[in-house]
């Protein structure tokens, strides 16, 4: 973040001390595909079903107007 405002600096003082060491995990990722791990995950679907289509997250009547 470049120049950030003065009320925010403290707050990047906390982030670089939490992720300081831990460089590893945030590590950019290498470009290109996976490398080969001996295995492949394949989902087997059957011919001529369709996928079943729902609400992810069923939300209470009273919430929806929140939402």
């Amino acid at each position: 973040m470049e120049n950030p405002s003065p009320e925010f600096q403290h707050y990047l003082v906390d982030i670089h001390a939490l992720f300081g060491n831990r460089e590893r995990v945030f590590e950019p990722l290498p470009a290109g595909i996976p490398p080969d791990r001996g295995f492949d995950h394949v989902i087997e679907i059957e011919e001529g079903l369709n996928p079943i289509i729902t609400i992810t997250y069923r939300n209470p009547k009273r919430c929806k107007n929140e939402i």
